[in-house]
């Protein structure tokens, strides 16, 4: 009796074990209360400046810009990141390429990086037009989801330093 008693707790044990052995299911990720990137690339596209600068692509990371933006658009923002890391190894300091990254931390929800990114294509960039107004609203996006609501701010007022206004010839 006491061995069949024994069989049974064993067999009950081992069910258990493998009951609770089972890998739980990774909680869900909310999505961010807004589509900051969306809205960033918007306001960049309509921002008036008369000036745009813009780096000159470099052949050694147009593959790789190809595969980051082909895994973006199929919101695989992994391996987006996983493709611009590798293309900023070869162009460090391209604040076109760091302002890229940042962006894909805000689809990742990746607040710190995204700001440490954005500010440093920042510290890199032209400082007027577009990539201007892409870093300034990055950081926007990062402090408000950090919850530092004066730096938001802070951020969000100097977007407007971006702008170039048109030369006047006479």
């Amino acid at each position: 009796m006491r061995r069949g008693l024994l069989f049974a707790l064993v067999v009950l044990a081992g069910g258990c074990a493998r009951w609770t052995d089972a890998p739980e299911p990774a909680p869900a990720r909310r999505p961010p209360s807004r589509d900051w990137v969306t809205e960033i690339r918007a306001a960049a596209a309509t921002a008036p400046s008369e000036v745009e600068v813009t780096p000159l692509l470099d052949p050694a990371v147009s593959d790789l810009r190809a595969k980051a933006q082909a895994a973006e658009r199929a919101r695989d923002y992994a391996e987006a990141a996983a493709q611009l890391q590798q293309a900023s190894e070869v162009r460090a300091d391209d604040p076109d390429l760091l302002q890229w990254r940042a962006e894909i931390e805000l689809q990742r929800r990746q607040w710190r990086e995204a700001a440490t990114l954005s500010q440093r294509s920042l510290e890199l960039g032209p400082r007027i037009g577009t990539l201007c107004v892409r870093n300034w609203l990055t950081l926007e996006a990062a402090r408000t989801e950090l919850g530092d609501a004066a730096g938001a701010q802070s951020a969000r007022a100097q977007v407007k330093s971006c702008a170039v206004p048109e030369l006047i010839r006479m």
